[in-house]
């Protein structure tokens, strides 16, 4: 098969699918070459565009090592997850709804006994002086803080019960 060695603009643009503004731009950048004014040689023009179009598509694919650049990432993604798994085997970790129903049944525990505290100290603080009164409340708060600090979550793995009704508080024993 026998290619003439010498093209038009037009001739190249149209065998290379791009106009003959581009390929005045390719010679510019010395991707294809210029024999003349509008003279182009075909076989390394043509060989100099299909270069010029692998490495676009090599850089559009993550570079010329895309496969290599996967596969790390891969293997580290693996032992990030492998590490997740012994940490978690070990104790390390804990899990966040768990942690968080542990901390909602505190609060509840917490803002019942101080809700109790009107009712319960009104009783004893009726028609009394002020300061007495202030004795009385202080007494029952500090009751409350001291009933508080002996309860302990409930044990499991991950530090409180389940058991449909999320987490609880066990008692100390009195």
């Amino acid at each position: 098969m026998s290619l003439p060695e010498i093209a038009s603009g037009a001739d190249l643009s149209a065998l290379l699918g791009v106009g003959k503004r581009q390929v005045d731009r390719l010679a510019e950048q010395g991707i294809v070459v210029r024999e003349g004014r509008d003279a182009f040689r075909l076989i390394p023009s043509a060989q100099g565009y299909t270069r010029y179009r692998e490495r676009q598509i090599e850089e559009r694919l993550g570079g010329e090592h895309s496969y290599q650049r996967a596969r790390t990432e891969r293997m580290r993604e693996a032992a990030a997850e492998a590490r997740l798994r012994r940490l978690e085997r070990e104790g390390n970790l804990v899990d966040v709804d768990e942690i968080a129903r542990c901390w909602d049944a505190i609060v509840d525990v917490v803002k019942k006994a101080f809700w109790s505290l009107p009712a319960r100290a009104a009783p004893r603080a009726a028609m009394k002086p002020t300061a007495e009164v202030e004795k009385i409340l202080r007494e029952f708060v500090r009751q409350i803080l001291d009933h508080l600090s002996r309860m302990r979550p409930a044990a499991t793995k991950f530090g409180a019960r389940r058991d449909g009704n999320g987490p609880h508080l066990e008692e100390a024993v009195e």
